[in-house]
């Protein structure tokens, strides 16, 4: 489930930098010991690296040869929880997310999807 969540995640942000013309040089970081980042944004002469992560509940910092490397950097994990802010909204959206919050519920906390209800 988690490469698929990271492919989703992925696509997803392209297609929303597509649509709202956002200028990006998008990158995957990893160091020798297998510090990753899913994906880095290079953008107006900015770093911003994200994480993504199906499970809410696990705890996720930026790896510290990252932040070691560009201190400026940006970095956020992605998780089911706050996806729809990093991904354009529309109403085909909205259908396929409730879908998977349908389909794996355990991993949900509902009150925060509650405006999802129909």
């Amino acid at each position: 489930m988690c490469m698929l969540w990271e492919n989703f995640c992925f696509t997803e942000r392209l297609k929303k930098q597509a649509y709202r013309k956002i200028y990006s040089n998008n990158y995957f970081w990893r160091t020798y010991d297998r510090q990753e980042v899913d994906l880095v944004e290079d953008r107006d002469g900015k770093l911003f690296g994200f994480e993504f992560k199906w499970n809410p509940r696990k705890k996720v910092k930026a790896p510290k040869a990252f932040i070691g490397s560009y201190s400026n950097a940006y970095f956020e994990c992605i998780t089911p929880e706050n996806f729809p802010d990093f991904v354009l909204w529309h109403s085909r959206m909205h259908q396929l997310i409730r879908m998977i919050f349908l389909l794996f519920p355990e991993h949900i906390n509902y009150k925060v999807y509650a405006p999802f209800e129909t």
